[in-house]
């Protein structure tokens, strides 16, 4: 240490080791935090990817890669899904999280038991780029209308199930009971037992 910067510890009373260590502390304290994002802190990119519907037929596995899980993907939306229908469910909201390097992530509606899946499966390749796949125009409109007849379905066997209501059988029933007031596409007797199911489960937390 310089005579100088000596004489200048002394006058503020820090020759000793402590006093030192005190003011590097201080120094450090002082010097500004990096700015972490939300989005950083939880693994998340940093942009909102776009989300375009893929329409398949079943699960594949591929055995040159593990063999990991894909969709027989039959067809993709050209136009990525829209900000209506992504704040309508939850499962969208994670998925504008997964986007691949082209800022493209997918998700498969089921017409069945009304959800979207954006598992990794659905991200298993970039879709959009596959010339080989067609593209598919959804019905945005009758989608998001089945998207807001789960939720007043769902509101519904809420009501019926506060009086204390409701173990799960009576549940389903009446959720199939109530199905067609909601929905338009005439399920068969077994659907609307898939569809309750998972309703029951995914929404009212059925075991």
């Amino acid at each position: 240490m310089s005579l100088r910067s000596k004489s200048l510890l002394i006058l503020v009373g820090l020759t000793s080791g402590a006093g030192v260590e005190r003011l590097l502390s201080s120094q450090s304290e002082l010097r500004p935090e990096p700015v972490i994002t939300k989005e950083e802190q939880e693994g998340k990119p940093a942009r909102k990817a776009k989300v375009y519907a893929i329409y398949h037929s079943t699960i594949l596995h591929d055995p040159k890669n593990g063999n990991k899980p894909y969709p027989e993907v039959k067809g993709i939306s050209r136009t990525p899904l829209t900000e209506d229908v992504i704040e309508e469910d939850e499962e969208l909201k994670k998925c504008i999280w997964r986007g691949n390097s082209q800022d493209r992530a997918y998700a498969a509606w089921d017409s069945t038991s009304k959800t979207w899946k954006c598992s990794d499966a659905m991200q298993y390749k970039d879709w959009f780029s596959d010339s080989g796949i067609g593209g598919v125009k959804e019905d945005e409109e009758k989608i998001l209308k089945d998207m807001r007849g789960v939720k007043n379905l769902t509101d519904d066997l809420q009501k019926y199930e506060k009086p204390g209501k409701g173990n799960w059988d009576e549940m389903s029933d009446k959720c199939k009971e109530n199905y067609d007031s909601h929905f338009s596409d005439n399920l068969t007797s077994d659907n609307k037992q898939r569809f309750c199911t998972i309703l029951l489960v995914k929404r009212l937390g059925y075991q």
